[in-house]
């Protein structure tokens, strides 16, 4: 019989497999994580949108109202309110006797935390004073920290005596 040659089989080693394993593991755990830093930072803003407009409102409220109003990160309004490091509550009252509809104790979602940049009695208290919304000389400056260390805070700025709002990256 005539030399007969038997067909080379084709495909892939285990080791080209094992190797392309790799590098599709590698790539999927490097975006898990990046992904996770992305809804863990969303929520962050969500969080700390939520104080905000809580804020902006309370300082509207004073305006067209002509009552004060106050927000206090603690669970009730007090002019010698100190947040604690975990603190996840915070208080607005405004309207007749800090009744008025939107008053109360809210809570942050997501384990994140609200605490005051400076730890002095009192800076964890804002108030406006009705009629034109002014607050003291110097605003609070108020962290907010997600539970993902791999998350930057935000921080709520509140501006001098106008009492405007500001939300950013930077204390």
């Amino acid at each position: 019989m005539a030399d007969m040659k038997m067909p080379r089989q084709q495909g892939f080693t285990l080791l080209q497999t094992l190797v392309v394993m790799a590098i599709i593991g590698m790539l999927a755990s490097v975006l898990g994580y990046y992904s996770y830093v992305s809804v863990q930072a969303g929520r962050l803003r969500e969080a700390a949108q939520q104080v905000v407009v809580d804020i902006q409102r309370a300082r509207s409220q004073a305006q067209q109202t002509s009552e004060n109003s106050q927000v206090a990160l603690c669970a009730t309004i007090s002019t010698s309110c100190v947040p604690a490091a975990t603190n996840r509550v915070y208080t607005v009252r405004w309207g007749a006797g800090g009744t008025g509809a939107g008053s109360g104790t809210r809570t942050l979602p997501y384990n994140i935390t609200l605490t005051s940049v400076a730890t002095a009695a009192g800076s964890g208290y804002l108030a406006y004073t009705a009629p034109y919304a002014e607050t003291e000389a110097t605003g609070p400056v108020w962290q907010v920290t997600s539970p993902a260390s791999a998350v930057r805070p935000l921080y709520i700025k509140v501006v001098g005596v106008t009492g405007k709002v500001s939300l950013g990256a930077t204390n």
